[in-house]
């Protein structure tokens, strides 16, 4: 576990910095061009940027050394932060060097999370997947919650370029714990033979992986479905509140889901969840489903604060949940491949949400809800009428989505046994620390180059 917490301390202080970067640059381009379809687009970017790479950056992480696939990200990550840098220092940067800029911040961040993934299944216990899943989401958590409230104040004070300079100052420290540290390789199996074999042929081995595990589909399918109702919701959050609230007031809410975010992997660090997991990964949909009628049915910041809260602070709980199965039953010299699909399948509903929020609250329900409008006189003695209820009429429909998706994972039992349905590829002798590469740590491994 020590060389966990080594690397984990680093990329923690990373993501802070990344937070940082990422949040300036959002400010950045709304100031600059006062477009929502413009902010928007930064995140149709970085969406359709991780379909296209996830593949082919598993096959990168199950064919090389885990730790220095992390170091290349993570220096890339600091060139393009450089980049940054250099643009608004001379007074270049545009805001299509932006949508750039994010795609391939976002390209490297897909070998480094499949890396981070695969190199935590050889270094801490199988009992230990949850917690350090849990780990790794507060660290996600506290970086939402230090970034608007940190990195709007460097921008007053600082200006851009202050904020990038505290960003390479953590991707140095990053950089420097990875280089303190060794990772094990993975057990030499069928699945590592890659010679004389396509980029392509790789790349499908862990679609091939998971067709033949059809319950880690399911399991696959729920998530995604989950993923594309809070995609909606959280793509219309900030236009909701601002229909009512200040941006102060938008930046308090969102702190509220930050520290939910930040309490929900507390919780999951140190109890690591139950034991079964499908049991969380289902309950998240009830949770999601309670907070959407809190945050749309209502106009006041208390009650969408306690729904940002509830909703963030499941989040860490689910996603831990879902990474300790997929770490147990996935074969650690399949994981890059098989976690890029996962990512690819998982997220491949986001850049749909995106692009329906926005056409689905101007066009359809914003005018259904304006006064006279056809869906007012039934809905307006509930939420109200006017600016933004169409966008809560759109939370209390994915509130009704989240709960029918919840039933269908308590009442479908091919869903619910994903754990007994399939056996364990990780078993506790081949845990960190029992593995041949781990004990014979003094030894120095052949590794090859990063090309």
């Amino acid at each position: 576990m020590r060389r966990f917490f080594i690397i984990w301390g680093g990329q923690t202080l990373s993501i802070v910095g990344s937070s940082l970067t990422s949040f300036a640059l959002y400010v950045w381009v709304y100031q600059e061009s006062g477009s929502v379809t413009r902010f928007a687009l930064i995140s149709v970017f970085a969406s359709l940027t991780a379909l296209l790479v996830g593949p082919y950056a598993g096959v990168i992480v199950d064919r090389h050394d885990r730790r220095r696939v992390m170091l290349f990200a993570d220096t890339g990550a600091a060139v393009i932060s450089a980049l940054v840098l250099a643009l608004a220092w001379t007074d270049q940067l545009r805001i299509w060097h932006v949508y750039f800029l994010v795609a391939g911040a976002t390209l490297l961040l897909h070998f480094h999370g499949p890396s981070f993934t695969a190199a935590t299944t050889v270094l801490v216990p199988k009992k230990q997947f949850a917690r350090t899943a849990g780990l790794r989401q507060m660290s996600q958590a506290g970086a939402s919650v230090i970034a608007p409230l940190l990195g709007g104040w460097m921008l007053v004070r600082y200006s851009l370029e202050g904020v990038v300079l505290v960003d390479l100052a953590t991707f140095l420290f990053a950089f420097a714990t990875l280089l303190a540290v060794r990772v094990p390789r993975p057990p030499e199996t069928e699945h590592s033979a890659v010679a004389g074999v396509s980029w392509w042929r790789q790349a499908g081995k862990g679609w091939l992986y998971l067709r033949e595990r059809r319950p880690l589909l399911r399991l696959l399918a729920y998530v995604a479905t989950v993923n594309f109702v809070m995609g909606l919701a959280i793509i219309l959050f900030t236009p909701l509140v601002l229909s009512y609230g200040t941006a102060a007031e938008v930046g308090r809410v969102l702190a509220m889901g930050g520290l939910g975010a930040f309490a929900g992997g507390v919780l999951m660090s140190v109890t690591g969840g139950p034991r079964r997991r499908m049991l969380g990964v289902v309950a998240f949909a009830f949770v999601a489903s309670v907070s959407l009628v809190l945050a749309g049915g209502s106009q006041s910041l208390f009650f969408v604060g306690a729904g940002a809260f509830l909703a963030a602070a499941g989040l860490p709980l689910v996603n831990g949940c879902a990474q300790a199965i997929w770490q147990a039953k996935v074969a650690p010299e399949m994981q890059g491949r098989v976690f890029a699909f996962r990512r690819l399948i998982g997220q491949a509903t986001l850049p749909v949400a995106l692009l329906a929020a926005g056409p689905l609250a101007d066009r359809v329900f914003e005018p259904l809800m304006a006064p006279g409008g056809a869906l007012a006189s039934v809905l307006g003695p509930w939420i109200g009428v006017g600016k933004g209820r169409g966008i809560a009429v759109i939370y209390l429909i994915l509130a009704a989505i989240a709960l029918c998706i919840g039933l269908w994972g308590v009442s479908v039992r091919s869903l619910r046994s994903v754990e007994e349905d399939l056996p364990d590829a990780v078993t506790d002798e081949e845990d960190a620390g029992e593995s041949p590469a781990a004990a014979e740590e003094g030894e120095p491994e052949v590794e090859p180059q990063l090309s």
